[in-house]
């Protein structure tokens, strides 16, 4: 059985193989920039995660909602924030249906 979790953009339960994990991490430079909502590919990342499918309505919801403040309870500057940022030009849509058409198989 495949965990369920929520999107943070539209809310609906999904599968944990229909959508992307976000995680904070820390400047590399451990000064005083900012943390960084980065695409955890692997699921391994420490901290809190969020979930968001990796759509652009989804994305933009969740920005416009601020969800991305309570999903890691404390404040996200999402003003420079992109979506192709995050997780990356190409996206995850591969890695996320080819997760999901093994789990079929």
């Amino acid at each position: 059985m495949v965990p369920v979790r929520t999107c943070i953009g539209c809310r609906r339960q999904v599968a944990q193989d229909d959508v992307v994990r976000l995680v904070l991490i820390a400047a590399d430079d451990a000064g005083s920039a900012p943390e960084q909502v980065v695409w955890d590919a692997a699921r391994v990342l420490p901290g809190r995660g969020a979930w968001l499918h990796p759509q652009r309505e989804c994305f933009d919801t969740a920005v416009k909602r601020k969800a991305f403040n309570r999903a890691f309870r404390r404040p996200v500057d999402t003003s420079s924030l992109e979506l192709h940022d995050i997780i990356g030009t190409n996206g995850p849509s591969s890695s996320v249906s080819t997760s999901v058409q093994t789990s079929r198989d």
